[in-house]
C-alpha cells in the first residue's frame, strides 16, 4: 500500500509541475502575441514601435515564437517528449530574444521575462525528471 501511495504521489506532483509549466508557457505565449502585434502595428516609434527592418525581424520572431508557445502549451498535455523539447527550445529562443532587447535596445523589462522563462524551464525539468522507483 505504501508503494502505491508513493508512486501516485510522485506521479501527481510530476503532473502538477507539467500543468504549471503549460499554464505559464501559454500565458507567456499569449502575452508575446499581444506584445508583438501591439508594438508592430499600433505603437508609435516613440512608444517602442517597429521602425527598421531589424525591428520587423524581431517582431516576426516574437510573434512566431509566441504562437509556438501557445500551441506547445496545449500539446504538452499529450505527454510526448518531443513537445517538451519544443517547449525548451521555444523558451531558449525567447531568452535570446530577451537578451537582444536588453542589450541591443536597453529594455530592462526583459529581466522580468527572464525570470518567467527560468521558472518555465525549471517546471519542465521537474515535470520530466525520472520518477524514483520503489
Amino acid at each position: 500500500m505504501t508503494q502505491t501511495m508513493s508512486t501516485t504521489t510522485t506521479s501527481r506532483s510530476t503532473s502538477m509541475f507539467m500543468w504549471a509549466a503549460r499554464i505559464l508557457l501559454g500565458l507567456s505565449g499569449v502575452a508575446g502575441v499581444y506584445g508583438s502585434v501591439y508594438f508592430s502595428f499600433f505603437a508609435t516609434p516613440a512608444q517602442g514601435g517597429v521602425v527598421t527592418a531589424f525591428d520587423w525581424f524581431l517582431a516576426a520572431w516574437a510573434f512566431l515564437a509566441a504562437l509556438g508557445s501557445v500551441a506547445v502549451a496545449v500539446l504538452l498535455g499529450r505527454g510526448r517528449s518531443r513537445y517538451v523539447q519544443a517547449a525548451v527550445w521555444l523558451v531558449l529562443a525567447h531568452i535570446v530574444f530577451g537578451a537582444i532587447k536588453l542589450f541591443g535596445y536597453q529594455e530592462s523589462e526583459a529581466l522580468g521575462f527572464f525570470a518567467v522563462d527560468a521558472v518555465i524551464l525549471l517546471l519542465l525539468w521537474l515535470g520530466t525528471r525520472p520518477r524514483p522507483s520503489t
